[in-house]
């Protein structure tokens, strides 16, 4: 997730989500602040997968973060829990 290619990081926020496991949670919440919309799509879903175990980081992201586009991918995924 800290390749300079937003491809790679994307693939890689992708085989994360396919993990379904809990212990991707900080790697998942690190990449929904990415630049590129694609990783923190890929980021975005995997987190939705993991379900209701990541609405208090949702939550402290939106209250939070000073990046609009994390902010904003941390409600979708809330509203689709």
């Amino acid at each position: 997730l800290n390749d300079s290619s937003s491809s790679l990081r994307e693939m890689a926020a992708w085989a994360l989500d396919n993990l379904h496991d809990e212990r991707t949670l900080s790697a998942l919440i690190t990449a929904i602040h990415d630049e590129r919309f694609g990783v923190r799509s890929a980021a975005g879903w995997g987190l939705v997968h993991l379900g209701e175990i990541v609405i208090p980081y949702m939550k402290e992201i939106i209250e939070k973060s000073e990046n609009l586009d994390a902010k904003m991918m941390a409600e979708l995924v809330l509203d689709n829990l």
